[in-house]
């Protein structure tokens, strides 16, 4: 019987094989005659599925038809079934268009575009089906609330590059600013951006600790707050910045950076 029971409707289980790379030869495609089989069905064949698209045969003069399905039962291979294989993948991706900017899409590689669109670049996709698939999926509950600290992290956990956003702190998502705030590296920025930061008679303790330049006052670690656009970001000497990360961030975020003491790692 056609089409046989299976889990999923036929052209969302080609959707899933095409994006699997299960479907690079031809030997999935229904290369039947016949004008009866129903469009965009598939068929199981011992342990091979097989995908049937548009009847061809059902727009020809039926004597022509007859003469090439006897043609294929005789072992021959009739220009009918040429057809039915040279065109049966663009068949199925037409059937599918819908679905070609979704995580369902047949062509995952082409979500590389969307999620690019959407501030996700490449050295986090790195053009992995499975990780496009994911941020595709992503996309409409993570973009209209980016911008945060708390957002990138979930976008890195899908690339599995989370581990980038360890050891960064905003105002805004994590309250009242940190003790480590006390181990800021010493920054050159304009006067503005002290007279905004600094609090009231605020005195600099400035100090070289690890080879470079701290300054905040780790009596009362309020010296210059944390302002909501501000990300500490734990650095690391040894590892590069979380270029990811910062990516993921709107362009006014400012980076303050601190190395922790030998005490506080």
């Amino acid at each position: 019987m056609r089409p046989d029971l299976a889990a999923r409707v036929a052209d969302l289980e080609w959707a899933h094989r095409q994006a699997a790379g299960t479907l690079n030869a031809l030997d999935w495609v229904d290369s039947n005659l016949d004008p009866n089989i129903p469009a965009f069905t598939q068929i199981a064949e011992g342990e091979q599925r097989l995908f049937s698209h548009l009847p061809y045969a059902v727009f020809l003069p039926t004597v022509m038809t007859n003469a090439a399905i006897q043609a294929q039962r005789d072992g021959q291979a009739p220009m009918q079934e040429a057809l039915l294989l040279l065109f049966a993948r663009m068949e199925w991706l037409v059937s599918n268009r819908r679905r070609m900017w979704s995580p369902l899409s047949p062509l995952p590689k082409m979500l590389a575009t969307l999620v690019e669109a959407f501030g996700v670049d490449q050295d986090l996709h790195r053009e992995d089906p499975e990780i496009l698939a994911r941020l595709a999926a992503q996309l409409p509950l993570w973009h209209p609330w980016r911008g945060t600290v708390e957002r990138a992290k979930e976008v890195l956990e899908s690339t599995g590059d989370l581990p980038q956003a360890e050891g960064t702190y905003t105002l805004g998502t994590d309250g009242p600013a940190p003790k480590i705030l006390a181990d800021e590296v010493f920054v050159c920025h304009s006067s503005t951006w002290w007279d905004e930061r600094s609090l009231p008679d605020s005195a600099a303790a400035y100090r070289i600790e690890s080879g470079v330049l701290k300054f905040q006052n780790a009596a009362s670690e309020q010296q210059v707050p944390l302002r909501c656009e501000d990300l500490l970001l734990e650095w690391d000497p040894e590892r590069p910045l979380p270029r990811q990360l910062l990516r993921l961030l709107p362009t006014w975020v400012v980076v303050r950076l601190v190395l922790p003491s030998e005490s506080r790692k």
